[in-house]
């Protein structure tokens, strides 16, 4: 009888154990099926918040195409025609406040205090109003300046530029930027933004290295760029990652400026920007119509010294005589430009004779 009832037991336990373990199991089982229903919620909630994003970048592209569509139905604010922009030996009438050809260094007397508004941090050379005499004590970059606009403007980088400039229709609204090897990577996050927030600017965008290595990385990437053959004559630092007043700084924003030049000569609108920028949005659609009426906007510099009001980080120019003007005249003084861009902009901004022409600033 008790071993009878001791097998009844070890029964009644097996059974037990097994329920139990059933049990766990199923709990188990339970608990991994409820995980993986939260996992599938959680992977369909994050594929409807990409196809919203998806839709709403959709939906902006297909705003900003019809906002400049509607653009372009309209005339240009100011045409080749009205101005001869073509032909700068035209330039002859001038309107109140503004000269009627490109100022040079003896025309604009920088140094002139009688002339001009002396402002801290800008120009000052007491034995010479063209400031010459003064940027001559600094010699090397004075004549590195005329040596690169030289080896630019040589015959053959002329024709070589004109080719790539034909790959972009004439008035087209364009990007350039100018970069070289060391700045590339914060180039790339720019490129990486736009590509993100599916921002299209290959078709429109002009790059400007300034050596081989820059020119690999801008291909690469998909992108249309000067070749660097003017380099050879005039060689940019490609090591220089972004400090300002160095060498590397004052070369590359100089490449960025002739070639904004060559471009408002065949119609385009211009957008130049550091390469230390990335896009969330695409800001051409408004700076399109924003411009309307005016010759320049630039983001604001709020400063009272030569650094300001301009900030030239970003510059939207408008093709027109005044502007094609006030750049020629940037470019002839590039011999006298010291270590910064801004205060050398800015300076031609407060020109007493530069009054006429319209800059906007947000």
């Amino acid at each position: 009888m008790l071993a009878l009832r001791l097998l009844k037991l070890r029964r009644q336990w097996a059974v037990a154990v097994g329920l139990t373990i059933s049990g766990c199991l199923a709990m188990m089982f339970a608990d991994l099926t409820f995980k993986a229903r939260l996992d599938a919620i959680k992977k369909t909630t994050d594929e409807l918040k990409q196809l919203q994003m998806a839709t709403t970048i959709m939906q902006e592209q297909v705003e900003s195409q019809t906002k400049l569509a509607t653009l372009d139905s309209k005339p240009p604010y100011m045409s080749n025609s009205d101005f001869e922009l073509t032909n700068p030996d035209t330039w002859t009438a001038a309107e109140s406040g503004f000269p009627g050809k490109p100022l040079t260094l003896e025309d604009a007397r920088f140094c002139d205090k009688s002339m001009q508004v002396s402002l801290k941090m800008g120009y000052e050379c007491d034995e010479d109003p063209t400031c010459v005499t003064c940027a001559l004590k600094e010699h090397r970059h004075y004549w590195m300046a005329r040596n690169q606009t030289a080896s630019w403007y040589s015959e053959k980088e002329v024709k070589l530029r004109q080719k790539a400039y034909s790959n972009f229709k004439p008035g087209l609204p364009m990007i350039v930027q100018a970069v070289n090897k060391g700045q590339s990577h914060l180039w790339l996050n720019w490129a990486c933004s736009c590509d993100a927030n599916g921002i299209s600017v290959r078709g429109s965008t002009l790059m400007v290295p300034t050596d081989y290595a820059a020119y690999e990385v801008i291909i690469n990437a998909g992108f249309q760029a000067i070749k660097p053959t003017w380099t050879k004559s005039f060689e940019v630092d490609p090591k220089w990652e972004g400090k300002q007043g160095h060498d590397g700084h004052r070369y590359i924003n100089n490449a960025v400026l002739l070639t904004v030049d060559e471009l408002l000569a065949r119609n385009h609108t211009v957008l130049t920007q550091d390469v230390d920028f990335i896009w969330m949005r695409d800001p051409r659609p408004w700076l399109e119509i924003t411009i309307q009426g005016k010759d320049l906007l630039t983001t604001l510099a709020p400063r009272w010294d030569a650094l300001g009001p301009v900030n030239t980080g970003f510059l939207y120019v408008q093709s027109n005589r005044k502007t094609r003007i006030f750049i020629k005249s940037l470019i002839n003084m590039l011999p006298i430009k010291n270590w910064s861009d801004q205060v050398a902009l800015n300076v031609t901004h407060h020109h007493d004779r530069k009054r006429a022409y319209h800059c906007s600033f947000w």
